[in-house]
């Protein structure tokens, strides 16, 4: 009736599917009360078998395939993919490109006048606070540049005096 001993049963419960292996022929006429085979091992595997059915072990599936490199994207790197973002959204430069697993990443800018970096980009730290500029604000802050105050006064040196039986060391 089969050319093999080993009969695969697909076994559909209300939250999954699982394939049984069974190789004692012995209890064949009995599942086959229960049961009726259907498809040929693995055939509940979308994407192939990566290993058949064997005595000790369960029908272990291929996964589904990878999603492609500058194409698109999931999660999970596997279909199912969404197509990649393009790189010109990225109006202050790209962080990262599309890969398997991630979506084109941009940068994200400081905000003009309250936060800044070197870069202009995240990370960015406050702009030092213009009120703290005793002397007023040389520059405002940039997305480039933090807040620049007025340059402290120097202290003006007077001509020292020096009176008569005074020490001066």
């Amino acid at each position: 009736m089969y050319d093999c001993a080993l009969l695969v049963i697909q076994v559909v419960t209300r939250t999954a599917v699982s394939i049984l292996c069974v190789s004692d022929t012995k209890f064949l006429p009995l599942l086959l009360f229960f049961f009726s085979p259907s498809g040929t091992p693995g055939s509940s595997c979308p994407h192939g078998v990566q290993q058949p059915c064997a005595v000790a072990s369960n029908t272990i599936c291929l996964p589904p395939p990878a999603c492609a490199t500058g194409t698109n994207w999931s999660h999970t790197g596997r279909v199912p993919c969404n197509e990649c973002s393009t790189t010109a959204s990225c109006t202050d430069g790209i962080k990262s490109l599309c890969s398997p697993t991630s979506n084109v990443l941009c940068h994200t800018a400081c905000v003009n006048g309250a936060t800044w970096s070197v870069a202009g980009v995240a990370p960015c730290a406050p702009c030092k606070q213009e009120a703290a500029c005793t002397l007023g604000v040389k520059q405002p802050c940039t997305r480039s540049a933090d807040t620049k105050c007025g340059e402290t006064q120097k202290p003006t040196l007077l001509p020292a005096t020096v009176n008569p039986g005074m020490l001066v060391l």
